[in-house]
């Protein structure tokens, strides 16, 4: 038998002449009610002798076991605090960091740009050089053309006019002429 089931019996065992004595039916008598008082004293004080002790020890055993669980409990409550400040802090570190690598990204990303707007102006500017030199070329170009063609239809139009303005007279003699020059230059060579 455990402990605490020794009581236990020992109360059943009191309480059982009572519950028979209230089953024989009739009015109680002035010593029977006497008597059930004694009894209840004796009963009472037999209880209070036999589980003073176990009580004591139960109620002391049971008040040092919520004692240590107040105290688990408010221990773990610190520590759940300690890391629930420690878990708040790591956030905002958290947000802190995000917050910076998103100001570094921007500051990347804006330099960036100014890079590639550089890039292109620059690659503007050398289209810009780029097309002003062929523009020049061309002109030169055309320039060159304009005035073989020039000199050409000048060539042209002079023959023109000579031959027009040109006699048979004055054909001969310019033919004589020639003919002199080359041999006063073979005479000479």
């Amino acid at each position: 038998m455990s402990r605490t089931q020794r009581p236990l019996i020992l109360v059943a065992a009191l309480l059982l002449p009572g519950t028979v004595w209230a089953g024989g039916g009739g009015a109680p008598s002035t010593t029977s009610l006497i008597l059930a008082a004694v009894n209840f004293t004796m009963f009472v004080g037999l209880l209070v002798i036999v589980l003073r002790k176990p009580l004591r020890d139960f109620f002391a055993t049971r008040h040092q076991e919520v004692k240590e669980r107040l105290a688990e409990a408010e221990r773990m409550k610190t520590e759940a605090a300690a890391k629930y400040r420690e878990y708040e802090e790591k956030l905002k570190a958290l947000e802190a960091e995000a917050n910076q690598l998103l100001e570094e990204a921007r500051a990347e990303g804006e330099a960036e740009k100014q890079k590639i707007i550089a890039a292109a102006e620059q690659a503007a500017a050398r289209l810009g050089t780029d097309a002003e030199r062929r523009v020049a070329h061309e002109v030169r170009v055309a320039q060159a053309a304009l005035r073989q063609e020039a000199v050409a239809q000048a060539v042209d139009a002079a023959r023109q006019i000579l031959q027009q303005q040109l006699t048979a007279e004055d054909d001969a003699g310019l033919v004589r002429a020639t003919v002199d020059q080359v041999e006063k230059m073979g005479g000479s060579a």
